[in-house]
């Protein structure tokens, strides 16, 4: 176990995400336990039980939205503590306890992003005639925490874990000296990105681009087809494959002056703006995506599925403008 500052301070956000986790599952609990009477009667309990469950799942949501950059600050101050045995940068810390990482990478921004629906799904509410969303959003507490509880879980064993001793390899190196490998941290397109870089490039431009012709397209539709929404979801996970390995492939070598070495984690970390470029990223993905499920929660509102598709245009959008000053 290495012992910072760093440590320390994701400990104890992972303990209070995890406190935070239990008490909002067990209002979450309490509430569905005690809904009866009338349907004006439910509605006024599920509001009243509602005000304590949206500070709860507010602060949740803050504490790990602070914990997910926070955790790759971490991997960083492993670094140095781990160069004697093969580690040259946080790809190489990775490569540590790599299924815990692996966990934590994944989950950290799937259960952001069930946080944010959780929030938005909130404010669609009030445009809905029915107190189906407030029910769903209760029952969707459950989840929720039982998934950053197990989160935060995972984190602490991770803390806790043994990481000083054990032989790594990183991403400069194209073969991995222990299991004799081709590194995992390079993309199908890999060849093809040597050869000719534009291509992936070009592909990655243009998926992102098509999701965001595509959101602003259907946020000018009072009431787009379902068919097109799910469409654009599909669209969606195309668009962030893409993404992620031109930014594997092309973009960290080429920003990072290093032709070898492809680690996205040293990109982030190292140059200023392609954090919030990434963040952008993410977050346009995440929203284009939220309307369909608004609908099958009960909370379809034209306002804010426009609001939506427009945010996550624009962001898609910025991310992309940030990319290409760095890349030229």
């Amino acid at each position: 176990m290495i012992v910072n500052v760093w440590t320390i301070t994701a400990g104890f956000l992972a303990v209070v995400g995890a406190a935070l986790a239990v008490l909002a599952g067990l209002v979450a609990i309490q509430t569905i336990r005690g809904v009866k009477g009338a349907e004006r009667t439910r509605r006024e309990w599920l509001e009243d039980r509602g005000h304590l469950l949206t500070l709860l799942v507010g602060v949740l949501a803050l504490v790990r939205l602070v914990a997910w950059p926070h955790f790759y600050l971490l991997l960083e101050s492993y670094v140095p503590d781990l160069a004697a045995y093969g580690v040259m940068c946080v790809f190489g810390v990775t490569r540590i306890e790599p299924e815990l990482v692996r966990l934590l990478q994944w989950g950290k921004p799937v259960l952001l992003a069930g946080l944010g629906f959780w929030w938005v799904l909130g404010l669609a509410d009030a445009d809905a005639t029915t107190t189906r969303p407030l029910r769903v959003r209760t029952w969707l507490t459950i989840p929720l925490a039982l998934g950053v509880l197990v989160e935060c879980g995972i984190e602490l064993i991770y803390l806790l874990r043994e990481k000083v001793g054990q032989p790594v390899t990183c991403c400069a190196r194209f073969r991995d000296t222990e299991a004799a490998a081709i590194s995992d941290n390079l993309s199908p397109l890999y060849g093809l990105s040597v050869q000719t870089p534009a291509v992936t490039v070009v592909a990655y431009v243009a998926g992102s681009l098509l999701v965001a012709v595509a959101a602003t397209w259907l946020s000018r539709r009072p009431r787009p087809a379902p068919v097109a929404a799910w469409l654009l979801v599909a669209g969606v996970a195309v668009s962030l494959l893409l993404t992620h390995w031109a930014w594997v492939d092309v973009v960290a070598p080429r920003v990072l002056r290093l032709p070898y070495h492809h680690c996205t984690y040293e990109l982030l970390t190292d140059t200023i703006a392609l954090g919030p470029a990434a963040v952008l990223t993410i977050f346009g993905h995440v929203a284009v995506v939220m309307p369909p499920w608004l609908a099958i929660a009960g909370a379809q509102s034209p306002r804010w599925d426009g609001r939506l598709y427009r945010t996550g245009a624009i962001a898609i959008v910025s991310s992309l403008v940030i990319v290409g000053l760095h890349l030229v």
